[in-house]
């Protein structure tokens, strides 16, 4: 009975190894992207079906977040995590706070292991020049993705990515 559970459970982990992959590919996602390291940390870490089931849906919510990143002029009322996405903040996400790695490993161990290092001034300031380097880029027009393409506007793309991250974060 364990042998034939652990064959079921690795098959999955083969499956969602293999599903994300993809998705990735078709976004034009880096293999070194963070998102991947953490997948492939979260799904390495998985040892039971609950578990799996985390990572699956992880996967689901950057599946959608993929999607978001492709779906372009079609999407008839964007969401304003596919607008993050779009607009490129990813980066920028960093400097909101802790990572979902690192805030997962201050929950498991029920007190703070790892401190904020840059202040939210910082990403204020960030998100000020994302937006007029990206204006520069774009001939003056809004990155895509913003539509207004203000400081504000980016800052609020950059917090609703963190928290799609945060909560894709199995370990939270």
């Amino acid at each position: 009975d364990g042998d034939v559970r652990w064959a079921r459970l690795t098959a999955r982990r083969a499956e969602l190894r293999s599903a994300y992959e993809t998705a990735a590919r078709k976004a034009g996602r880096a293999p070194d992207d963070p998102d991947a390291a953490a997948f492939r940390r979260a799904l390495g870490d998985a040892e039971d079906e609950v578990e799996v089931a985390d990572v699956a849906e992880h996967l689901r919510v950057l599946r959608l977040g993929f999607q978001g990143a492709e779906a372009g002029p079609r999407a008839q009322r964007p969401s304003a995590l596919s607008s993050a996405l779009r607009a490129g903040v990813g980066p920028l996400t960093e400097l909101l706070g802790l990572s979902p790695a690192a805030f997962a490993e201050n929950v498991a161990a029920e007190y703070q292991v790892r401190a904020v290092e840059e202040s939210v001034d910082t990403a204020e300031t960030a998100a000020q020049h994302f937006v007029e380097a990206a204006a520069e880029a774009n001939g003056g027009n809004p990155q895509p993705g913003l539509s207004t393409g203000s400081a504000e506007e980016a800052l609020a793309a950059m917090r609703e990515l963190a928290a799609q991250r945060l909560a894709a974060e199995p370990a939270v």
